[in-house]
């Protein structure tokens, strides 16, 4: 009668046991091979290992199980240790784990073990954002905005013609924080962090030039330029009306 692979779950001790069995009725290793491919499946033991088990139980052995192994326990993943990274992470998002090793004084490994498996931080950078506008600046915004949407009622087209347009800005010496160092751990749950973008410092000054529209036709004569898509700040503010016509000043 031919046999069929009938178990497709074994355990390790199991079939170390049935080849204890068939070695002490003086099976060969290979044929212990044959045997148990016909039961478990071709991929239950190569013919090597079913060699060595024989021979392993030829030297003595009579236990199926692995044998407790020697080595250094894990003592650095405790309670205490645990609860020590999460209040350090607490305290100070933008950590290391490094750092946290150190200050613990166990391995990187256990280190990360702790922070990624067990408390289930991940490291972030914050969102950019263009501006940091308070409750105030936004309230101002709108303010003025208003008026000048009122204004341009009133007053249609000749309201953008009388705007005097410019740009300014304090130049500050520094580097910004990158986006690296602003990293800090959070939990998959946590809200993201805003980062303010900013640029680095050019060290320098440049001059602005402001105009209307009409002191530009009467100091150059004509239409001012047709402003280019684009453009950076300090190079002049372009404003479309309701008939489709750009206005730019302050070159």
């Amino acid at each position: 009668m031919e046999r069929r692979c009938v178990l497709n779950s074994w355990s390790k001790e199991e079939v170390r046991a049935v080849i204890r069995y068939e070695w002490a009725c003086g099976v060969s290793g290979t044929e212990i091979h044959n045997r148990l491919v016909e039961v478990y499946g071709p991929g239950v033991k190569s013919k090597q290992t079913m060699r060595r088990w024989c021979r392993t139980f030829s030297n003595g052995r009579q236990q199926v199980e692995d044998i407790p192994r020697a080595g250094r326990t894990r003592t650095a993943t405790t309670d205490a240790n645990v609860r020590k990274v999460d209040d350090m992470i607490r305290a100070i998002r933008q950590i290391t784990i490094d750092k946290v090793a150190e200050e613990l004084g166990i391995s990187h490994e256990r280190a990360q073990n702790i922070i990624h498996d067990i408390l289930r931080y991940r490291k972030v950078s914050a969102r950019w954002v263009p501006r940091q506008l308070t409750s105030t600046h936004q309230e101002q915004r709108m303010a003025v905005s208003l008026e000048h949407l009122v204004r341009y009622h009133e007053d249609d087209n000749d309201f953008l013609f009388r705007i005097v347009t410019e740009d300014e800005t304090w130049v500050h010496h520094f580097t910004p924080e990158s986006k690296a160092a602003s990293m800090e751990w959070k939990h998959p749950s946590s809200p993201v962090r805003k980062k303010f973008k900013t640029t680095p410092s050019a060290g320098k000054a440049s001059p602005m030039h402001c105009e209307t529209e009409e002191r530009w036709k009467g100091n150059r004569g004509g239409e001012p330029p047709t402003p280019l898509p684009g453009l950076l700040l300090g190079k002049g503010l372009g404003v479309k009306s309701e008939t489709g016509k750009n206005h730019q000043w302050g070159f």
